[in-house]
Formats: C-alpha cells, sequence, structure tokens
C-alpha cells in the first residue's frame, strides 16, 4: 500500500492503544479480585467464606446432593475429615429422601389420575390399575 494515501497519526493511535491497555488491565484486576473475594472460599482474601450460615448451608447441599461445585471447601484438615464423613452419610440418606419423595409423588400422580378417571367416568371405582399409569419417576 502506499504510504502517501494512509497518512495516520500514529502518536493519536498509540495514546488510544495505552489507554485501551491499562483500562482492559483494570478492569481483568477487578474481575479477578471480585472472583476472588466472592467466589472462592478457599481464597487468602476471604478466610471466614464458610463462616456465614447461607454459605455453610449451600456447601452441605451441594455435598450430599452430588453436584459437586467445588469452590467452596473447609481450610483445615479436620474441616475436611469432617466433610468426608458428611458425605459418607449423607450422600446415602439425600439418595434415600430422592426415593421417598419419588414414592409419595407416584402416589399422589396415581390418586389424582384415578379422581380424573372417576369423574369422566371411564372406571367405576377410583382404583387405577397401576399398569396403565405413565412412569416419570
Amino acid at each position: 500500500m502506499n504510504a502517501s494515501i494512509c497518512k495516520c497519526n500514529s502518536t493519536a493511535f498509540e495514546e488510544w492503544e495505552k489507554a485501551v491497555s491499562a483500562e482492559f488491565y483494570r478492569h481483568e484486576d477487578m474481575v479477578v479480585n471480585a472472583r476472588l473475594d466472592l467466589v472462592y472460599g478457599t481464597n487468602t482474601t476471604n478466610e471466614r467464606y464458610l463462616a456465614v450460615p447461607a454459605r455453610a448451608m449451600f456447601l452441605a447441599f451441594v455435598v450430599v446432593t452430588t453436584i459437586g461445585y467445588g469452590h467452596c471447601t473447609p481450610r483445615t484438615p479436620e474441616g475436611r475429615v469432617f466433610l468426608i464423613f458428611y458425605a459418607i452419610f449423607g450422600i446415602p440418606l439425600m439418595m434415600t429422601w430422592v426415593s421417598d419423595v419419588g414414592a409419595q409423588l407416584d402416589s399422589l400422580l396415581s390418586y389424582l389420575i384415578g379422581k380424573m378417571k372417576s369423574r369422566c367416568g371411564s372406571k367405576k371405582s377410583s382404583e387405577v390399575d397401576r399398569w396403565e399409569l405413565p412412569r416419570f419417576l
């Protein structure tokens, strides 16, 4: 390309580039610090992350549901050992609870379908043949 055609002000571009770079690094620092302060529970800036009851309950829920986000963990070895035993007993209890909720929902669905069938007149009794029900759970 011919240099005489493109007459750019190089100092203005360099100043713009410096300003954009400075703003980018300022924004990057802001994002990194916010992530360290608000998300990670094991960072050095926020030592008492799990001291807040809502965060501790969130960790307890994440552990027993086996979701495992992994961004908050106990700092001390004692806390980590406790969390292991909590998970060993909590996960089977959670699975039992989920199974019980599924059984209750199955009973509720059977009852509701039986009521709908009896109101529509398709069956004389409110008893529903369990083989006719769709299985969602």
